[in-house]
Order: structure tokens, then sequence, then C-alpha cells
């Protein structure tokens, strides 16, 4: 399956280069070369589906135990529970549901649908957006506390007499809820969700008890880990780099607090393959301090930074099947997400001397953009990560999906292997996310707090963070702007 879907990808970006070119030169013979090299790519395509087809033919039923309620049921413990949310447009009402180890799952009806429940998460995702957003650091909390209070009142009060001992909650994200870290709610009485469960989030129930079940790969070194940051964009990166300017210059700062987010002429042109656009993504220098303190809770860290931060690196890696052998693999840089097309959607690596796509198209290499594609990772990768993280902004959004929350990158690592990831919701802020990372992998290893799962790992950090005082004895990061943004997604025990 890998070598068909390494074939495809070869062949993808073999008619993208030479489209390019044929757009450039309006040379008849380099058209006439895309037009063959398409109608390949249709074949390799239809071989792909077939072999598709074949094996969900032959092993499609192989888990369907896990697909019941109680096959589902059986891949909890006591202490966590599976939550969701129904909300029915046809008929206004809405329902919560609650599966315990034990007892089957329970519907609760919450009160009357209230139609002002979109609203309300609307005031929420406003709020995390616009403090997400501002260039300066936002500490007062009350509209936050507020949006959080009804959505507390709302969604989580009647369904909290059936989570009873239940410390670790899996959340399936859905409705008006898709894209809210219900961690980041709050009780009538101040405190938040997050102090009294630890939280972690699954496309579906069924994909849950599907990621609980697989064994894990014994032969993969704990100690190992692949961690990749800071890559440069465009020369000046690597300027900045070699003298040791580890500050973002200032065009950079304009283009992150111009837009908060990067701006959406450069997002476009970004997916689209427009160099220029690429060439004017802002350096993330706090990645590098990220990686380096990061790699200091591991025993066999492999580090990959600024110009090493790049494609050909990370597709050696795959061919050689050598990103299997990573218990763990962090990725800090941009990601480019499109809810369109989210096959499309990719993180950005090094944009600094990337072969000439013409020349490696003459001499059979591979073509190389300096990005890895949603298609590359789940057609070429093979892992046995038992944690993913990708700690640019908004890695956990893509195009929204009924039952199955975002389609995106989430999904594409869990099926190259990967058991939980961690992504982020909003735009980040890149000190925040430095220090919200470094305490969460410290937790993960052995220390004086103890080795803790994923979800009481981050559980922990966040509510870290949100306590952390300034030299000042202030709190810089209580706004749930920067602690709630990421995530856990997969399974996460």
């Amino acid at each position: 399956v890998r070598d068909l879907g390494v074939a495809l990808g070869d062949m993808e970006r073999r008619l993208e280069a030479l489209q390019l070119a044929a757009d450039r030169e309006k040379d008849s013979r380099v058209a006439g070369r895309a037009r063959t090299a398409a109608v390949e790519m249709r074949k390799i395509e239809n071989q792909w589906d077939a072999l598709q087809k074949e094996l969900s033919s032959k092993y499609g039923n192989s888990h369907h135990g896990l697909t019941s309620i109680e096959g589902i049921a059986s891949q909890l413990d006591g202490n966590s529970a599976i939550v969701g949310w129904h909300e029915s447009s046809s008929t206004g009402l809405a329902w919560g549901y609650v599966l315990r180890a034990k007892g089957g799952v329970t519907w609760i009806q919450l009160e009357n649908s209230d139609p002002a429940a979109g609203n309300r998460t609307k005031a929420f995702r406003e709020e995390m957006h616009r403090v997400s957003s501002w260039p300066m650091r936002v500490t007062e909390t009350e509209k936050a506390d507020k949006a959080g209070a009804d959505l507390w009142s709302f969604f989580v009060e009647p369904l909290l007499p059936e989570l009873a001992n239940v410390e670790n909650l899996i959340v399936i994200p859905s409705g008006s809820l898709l894209g809210i870290p219900i961690e980041a709610l709050q009780s009538p009485t101040g405190e938040y969700l997050s102090d009294r469960f630890a939280v972690s989030y699954s496309p579906s129930a069924t994909v849950y008890a599907l990621l609980a079940s697989r064994k894990n790969d014994s032969s993969v070194d704990p100690g190992t880990a692949l961690l990749v940051g800071d890559p440069p964009f465009r020369a000046s990166h690597v300027e900045d780099m070699r003298q040791s300017d580890l500050a973002a210059s200032a065009a950079d700062v304009d283009a992150i607090t111009d837009e908060g987010l990067v701006g959406q002429a450069v997002l476009r042109g970004a997916l689209g393959g427009n160099q220029g656009a690429l060439s004017k993504l802002p350096r993330l220098p706090r990645s590098r301090d990220e990686i380096i303190e990061i790699a200091k809770a591991f025993e066999k860290p492999t580090v990959l930074l600024g110009p090493d931060a790049a494609e050909q690196k990370l597709s050696d890696l795959a061919s050689q099947n050598a990103l299997a052998s990573y218990q763990t693999i962090h990725l800090a840089t941009h990601a480019l997400v499109d809810e369109e097309a989210p096959e499309r959607s990719a993180l950005v690596l090094s944009r600094v001397e990337l072969p000439d796509p013409m020349d490696a198209l003459v001499k059979g290499d591979r073509i190389y953009d300096g990005m890895v594609t949603i298609s590359e990772i789940s057609r070429e990768w093979n892992l046995s990560a038992d944690l993913v993280t990708l700690s640019g902004c908004q890695t956990a959004l893509g195009r929204e999906s009924g039952g199955e929350g975002y389609i995106g990158f989430a999904q594409a690592f869990l099926q190259a292997g990967a058991q939980s990831l961690l992504v982020s919701l909003w735009k980040v802020d890149d000190l925040a996310t430095a220090k919200l990372m470094s305490r969460f992998y410290q937790n993960l290893a052995e220390g004086e707090r103890g080795a803790m799962t994923k979800q009481k790992a981050l559980q922990e950090a966040k509510s870290w963070l949100r306590n952390y005082e300034d030299t000042s004895g202030a709190k810089p990061f209580q706004h749930p702007a920067y602690w709630a943004g990421f995530v856990l997604m997969g399974n996460a025990n």
C-alpha cells in the first residue's frame, strides 16, 4: 500500500511541475509531457482505488466487535467516560450522552434545546479569536469566563450526575461545540472543567475504541523522539540563525501582528504553491527554544533545526521506514489548513536550497517543494508513535464533517499509525506554547511529579500555565486563549 502511495505522490508532483513549466514557458512539448503524466497518474489512482476497495472488502469488518456500544465500553476503565452531544436542527431538541465501562450509554435531554446555544458558542469562539489575534497579551478573563459559564450550564451541568468517580473525559466533538475546548468551560463557582477532569478528544467513539485496542509496538524505544522546528522560509532566515539572532525580524513581527494569523492572501497563495507567498511566511524563532528544551526530556532525541528541518530529511526517514522507530514526533512549524480540500493541507518545512523541480524531473528524482501534505502523510508515512505533536497554529482544524469532527491533520496521522496527537484550535502564543510544551513533556517523563498519562500531563501543564506568575507577580497566561488552545486527539491514556 505504501509503495503505491509513494508512486501516486511522485506522479502528482511530476504533473504539477510539468503543468507549471508548461504555463511558464508556453512550450507544446512540455504540455504534451504533462498530458502524458496526467494519463499515467489516472492509472495509478485507479490502482490505488482498487487496492483500497480490496482491503476494505477483506479486512473492513476485522474490528466489528468494537463498533458496538458494548465493544466501545470494553475499552474504558472505571475512571473514564465518553461524552458527546447531539443537536437536532429539525426538532430543536438537544441531547447529551455519557458512555461508561458499565451501564451502557445514558442520554440526557438538555433543557429544551435553548436556541441561544449557538450564540453562546459563537461568543466563546469570538473571544478566543479576539485574544489570540491581539498583539498584546490580554489578562482580563471576564468575557471568557461568562461565555464559558453559559456553556457549562447548558452542556455540562446536566451530564454531571452520570460522571460520578470519573477522572478522564473522552469528548466526541460535534455540532456547535466543535472546535471548543470544553476544559475551558467554567462552573458557577469559578471552577474550570479541567480542574475536575483530564480531557481528550476523538473523532468518534468507534475511532477511540479502535485506537485503544491497538497493541503498542514493544520494539519502539520510549526514549526516542523526532523533534523538528525553526525551518527557514527564505535566505535571510538562515542568516539570522548564523548570527544566533533568535528574535523575529521587524518584517516578521508585522506579518504576525497585522492579521493575527498568517494573512489570507499569503495563505491562499501558499496553498496554491505560490513560491513568493511561501517566502513571506514569518520565521518561528521560539520554536527553536521549544525543541531544545523538549529534547531534554528524552534519552535519544533526533533534533532537526534550521535548514535540517527539511522535507528531504523526513522523506528519507519515511522511505527507510525509520519514522516507525520514534515513540514521539514533535513538529514545530507553520501549518497551512485547506478547509475545502483537506488533503492539500500541509506543514511547511525549510524553503532554502530546494532542488530545481525541472532538474529533478529530468533526472527522475523526487520533487521537493518544502511542504509535507496530508496526502503524503497518509499515503507514505508508517508510524508507531504514541504521540505526535503539531505545535503550529490551528493544526486541529480542517473541513467540518458531521460525525467525524474536522477532517485534517489528526485523521492523517492516526491513519498513518499514531496513537494520539496534540494539536491547536486557534492561533497560539509562541511563548505560552513553548512553556506549555516544556511542562507537558516534563510531566510525561519520570520526574518529581511522577510519570503521568498524556491526559493528566496536559491537564497539569494547562493548570500550571494558567497560574504561572512572572517576576512582577502577574499571571500573563491566565486567559483561556493562552492555555486551552491545545487539545489531545486519539487514545490519550
